[in-house]
This record gives structure tokens, sequence and C-alpha cells, in this order.
């Protein structure tokens, strides 16, 4: 995350400053365009970073739900299954 979230960034400001060129010569557009190519990319890189960063806390929920169903069926507290 340390290099992703800079990277990006500095890409997105680029492309913003890029795009406020009032002439765009060759390079500049060749630089927008491979931007754009790789934000489709970057997009799901990060939903996949998002979605590891909270792969630990989701077990956890799991875990803690089963545990409580566990405890509430042996109490006599949760209902029986339909």
């Amino acid at each position: 995350m340390e290099y992703y979230l800079p990277t990006t960034l500095k890409l997105v400001n680029t492309y913003r400053e890029f795009d406020g060129l009032p002439v765009k010569g060759e390079n500049v557009t060749t630089a927008m365009t491979e931007i754009e190519r790789t934000m489709d990319t970057i997009i799901v890189a990060f939903e996949k970073l998002l979605d590891d960063l909270f792969q630990d806390t989701a077990f956890d929920v799991s875990a803690d739900i089963s545990v409580l169903e566990a405890m509430f069926a042996r109490e006599g507290y949760k209902e029986s299954d339909f």
C-alpha cells in the first residue's frame, strides 16, 4: 500500500494536470491514454486490497456468530431450525 496509493495519486494528479492543458501534444495524449487504460487495473487491485484488509475481520465475525449461536443452542435460547 505504501507504493500503490502514492503512485496512483501521482497518476491521477498528472492526468488532471494534462487534462487542463489548452494544447495537448503527442506525449501528453499518449500519457493520458496510458493512465486511462491503467485505471481499470487500479480499481480492481484496490478492490482486492480492500477486501484483503477486511478478511481477518470478516473471519472473526463469522467465528463469533458461530460461537454465539452454539452457546444459545446449548442454553436452550435458540429457536429450532425451520
